[in-house]
């Protein structure tokens, strides 16, 4: 089900015209993380913040369209 989520979610962008897609994830989610590297995301950036109390690394995964 995910997989054809982000299929569509990235076929909608490119059908629209978009030039890149950008998403936030954390890097414990190895299997959302692996869905949106075979995808063709790359991540871009990381960054430690605390969230609900738990120190945690946000990644920002981008893809071109173009």
């Amino acid at each position: 089900i995910g997989r054809a989520l982000v299929d569509q979610c990235i076929g909608f962008a490119r059908d629209a015209d978009y030039r890149q897609l950008m998403l936030w994830t954390q890097d414990v989610l190895v299997h959302a993380r692996h869905l949106y590297e075979s995808t063709g995301f790359s991540v871009v950036e990381r960054e430690t913040h605390r969230l609900f109390g738990t120190e945690m690394t946000g990644e920002r995964w981008l893809l071109s369209l173009h």
